[in-house]
């Protein structure tokens, strides 16, 4: 099995890298691996955030003193008011309503602390920006958590 790593395609001057096939298979020629590009084109695009989830968590935090409260009370009601906008009956929070927070071992919250906590003074923003940001920090937690889960069953899958 080639060994990853850097190639030049042969003639076309584009540049790539070598990995092995996800399966466990093996890479029998040099037209079989995968050109990665190192481009711009090739980086992580954000999407927006969604509207319905920064109105959730608008909504929780605009109920409470936000800008008083721990960056870990307002991450895990973040959590909470997000899988209250998602669930199977999704109901918004009624402004002034209390929210039941999210554990605090949820690996959500423990993302969601670290966006706080990343140089940004959060609590200068206004509630809807920082509403916005815990939204799409969350919605990239979340999508790492699906890649590691992806990944796993990948290395734990039996060669064929």
């Amino acid at each position: 099995m080639p060994a990853a790593g850097r190639f030049a395609a042969a003639g076309t001057g584009e540049e790539g890298v070598r990995t092995p096939r996800p399966r466990g298979g093996v890479v029998a020629s040099p037209e079989e691996v995968v050109a990665i590009p190192h481009g711009p084109a090739a980086s992580a695009r954000p999407l927006p955030p969604d509207p319905a989830l920064v109105d959730a968590v608008q909504a929780a935090l605009g109920s409470y003193a936000w800008r008083s409260l721990t960056a870990t009370v307002v991450a895990a009601l973040s959590v909470a008011a997000a899988d209250r906008a998602r669930g199977p009956h999704p109901s918004a929070v009624q402004p002034g309503a209390v929210l039941a927070a999210a554990v605090r071992d949820d690996d959500r919250v423990a993302a969601l602390v670290h966006e706080l906590g990343s140089g940004v003074r959060w609590r200068e923003l206004t509630l809807r920006g920082v509403a916005r940001r815990l939204v799409v920090a969350l919605a990239a937690a979340e999508e790492r958590s699906l890649w590691l889960d992806l990944e796993l069953a990948w290395l734990l899958e039996p060669p064929a």
